[in-house]
């Protein structure tokens, strides 16, 4: 495949543009701050089984990181599997506790050490400080003796913007080479494609509807300078090289979802360097493996499904997939990175 030899440049919108976005996110960062506020009471008011068996800070950021350790271990048993976790929020909001019922799921039903960890969000915080923050607080989290861990089997996991950061954090030094396996849920991989692109080559849901449509802009605008590379490799991981990437990579698209088509082009992307051939996933899975690469498409689902706010029995069957869905890491992450 060949490049512009030219470095692709972000957009740059017009200024007017750019303070209406700039007010969004601002707005939407106050709803987020409030939710989150509550959600975190919430939270301690709930049994020891639901929530993170403690707190602690790692890296440079000045907030939690959440670790989890499976109901199931005691002092002494052997070393758990770690499993580093990277929430979304389109690098600008968001928080480590948003991610909490997928990580209890991992925890005690798989049996890993899971550390969730925060970075700094944008606008204040553009690229390239996110993947930066998250290489010192993964570095911080693997020199931690407390933590009852195998520090040979480590994978790192992120969700949306957190799967982007999955992706580039483990690029950088100190972090290269110490992680054995990424699990990418429905990330962003290539930032060269402008957000028309991504719609026009997007698979509709049903109802017609996608936020990241109107939400994409606000984000790029408060996450991205206006003269960054875009293809650079710790911004659009689909322009890394192979021997900078962890081992064992594994890639989740969802069917509704703008950014399904680029995360799948880097699960091909990644298989055209792989020897055999593909091997379909098992289990009404709809996907393949391929030496170390492993893609999945879920179906029927839109973009942060398993994160939905969604009630009732729509709600569940959500809940039922998520689940689903995490086995089916688990069980990946048991055979290929855990070993």
């Amino acid at each position: 495949m060949e490049f512009q030899s030219k470095p692709i440049t972000s957009r740059s919108p017009a200024l007017l543009t750019r303070m209406r976005l700039g007010a969004q996110l601002w707005l939407m960062k106050m709803v987020v701050a409030a939710f989150t506020l509550i959600q975190g009471r919430r939270i301690s008011r709930l049994p020891l089984h639901q929530k993170p068996t403690y707190t602690k800070y790692y890296g440079p950021v000045a907030a939690e990181s959440r670790i989890f350790i499976p109901k199931s271990y005691k002092p002494g048993d052997p070393p758990l599997p770690l499993l580093i976790d990277i929430h979304g929020g389109g690098f600008c909001i968001g928080s480590p506790m948003l991610d909490d019922p997928d990580n209890l799921i991992l925890a005690h039903t798989h049996s890993f050490c899971v550390v969730s960890i925060p970075y700094r969000l944008g606008p204040r915080f553009k690229f390239p400080i996110a993947p930066k923050d998250c290489a010192a607080a993964i570095t911080a989290v693997l020199d931690d003796d407390s933590l009852p861990v195998d520090k040979s089997r480590v994978a790192v996991a992120g969700y949306s913007a957190g799967g982007n950061l999955a992706l580039t954090a483990t690029q950088l030094p100190g972090v290269k080479g110490r992680i054995k396996g990424v699990a990418a849920y429905y990330p962003v991989t290539d930032f060269t494609l402008t957000i028309d692109q991504k719609i026009a080559g997007q698979k509709v849901a049903p109802d017609g509807k996608d936020v990241l449509h109107w939400m994409s802009p606000m984000f790029n605008n408060g996450y991205l300078e206006h003269d960054v590379d875009r293809k650079d490799p710790l911004l659009s991981p689909i322009f890394a090289k192979r021997e900078d990437l962890p081992e064992h990579i594994s890639i989740l698209g969802c069917e509704y979802d703008m950014l399904c088509k680029e995360a799948e082009s880097m699960a091909e992307n990644l298989a055209t360097l792989e020897a055999g051939e593909k091997t379909p996933l098992l289990d009404g899975k709809v996907g393949w493996t391929k030496g170390s690469v492993r893609w999945e498409l879920i179906e029927g689902e839109k973009h942060g499904f398993n994160q939905s706010p969604v009630r009732g029995e729509k709600g569940r069957l959500m809940r039922e997939k998520a689940t689903r869905m995490h086995g089916g890491i688990a069980e990946w992450l048991k055979k290929e990175v855990y070993t």
